[in-house]
């Protein structure tokens, strides 16, 4: 499960949610992540018997070498790039994808 949160150059609510809600991994702004050390976690969660990880991303996060990735420009506002939707960018350029596993 991946849920992105409020967090656009600060991971504070990413963090506390993350924490509070019992999230596997947490992506924020201030620590670049690598696609490939999340799906290694998923993975090794998957053969340890777990059905799920709850994965929490501050929408400002970005990889390592990467930028944050903007949702929309909205020229007339006073914050134009909209941020959001990363894991919609980022997921799907990873070499490895997690292992599904059937249903019970």
């Amino acid at each position: 499960m991946i849920v992105e949160v409020m967090g656009r150059t600060a991971g504070w609510i990413a963090l506390h949610a993350g924490i509070a809600g019992g999230g596997d991994v947490i992506l924020i702004p201030e620590i670049p992540f690598d696609i490939d050390v999340i799906v290694r976690k998923v993975k090794e969660r998957s053969r340890k018997g777990r059905r799920f990880t709850i994965v929490v991303v501050a929408e400002g996060s970005k990889p390592s070498g990467g930028e944050v990735t903007a949702q929309r420009i909205v020229k007339e506002s006073a914050e134009p790039v909209r941020l959001g939707a990363s894991v919609l960018c980022w997921a799907p350029r990873s070499k490895k994808q997690p292992e599904s596993r059937p249903g019970p």
